[in-house]
């Protein structure tokens, strides 16, 4: 006769194989689900574990293809061009007009200028063909930009407290 101890010692064991097998289905089902993950017929896949925990998973894919896929998920094109037309500002327009006009915006093909004041803004929208047509050049497709909008706003002074 089996002790009680044994006994419990025995659920306890076939719970927790239980539980194990449960997550091993959900992970599958997960796996199944998303299909962006799972490997194609073309893809090179993985075999991981041993035994019943063995399972194909897809190779390791380079972090730029799965970024890409995320932000056009998310509608994030809009902010990636406009962080990257702020980032290359200075390349873009020149130095001399990056200190006295920034962009503020870019969404739906209008890219929006600040200058520091009415002169700058006048001499921006003068260079707002040439403007677009460089941050056109700087962005991966070519066409972001269809028309340019200027404002005048004062832009905080970039010389520091000491000038």
């Amino acid at each position: 006769m089996t002790s009680p101890k044994g006994r419990r010692g025995d659920r306890d064991e076939e719970r927790r194989l239980t539980n194990l097998r449960r997550k091993q289905r959900r992970d599958r089902e997960r796996l199944e689900r998303d299909d962006a993950f799972l490997p194609t017929r073309d893809e090179e896949a993985w075999d991981v574990g041993e035994g019943p925990m063995r399972r194909r998973v897809p190779a390791p894919r380079a972090l730029g293809e799965l970024t890409g896929r995320v932000v056009s998920d998310k509608g994030w094109q809009d902010r990636l061009r406009t962080a990257d037309v702020l980032r290359r500002w200075g390349a873009i327009v020149g130095e001399t007009v990056a200190a006295h006009a920034r962009p503020v915006r870019l969404a739906g093909g209008i890219l929006v200028i600040a200058a520091s004041d009415t002169t700058w803004a006048t001499q921006v929208r003068y260079l707002a063909d040439q403007i677009r047509e460089n941050v056109n050049a700087h962005l991966p497709d070519g066409q972001a930009v269809r028309t340019v909008d200027v404002i005048v706003d004062r832009m905080p002074d970039r010389s520091g407290p000491d000038a």
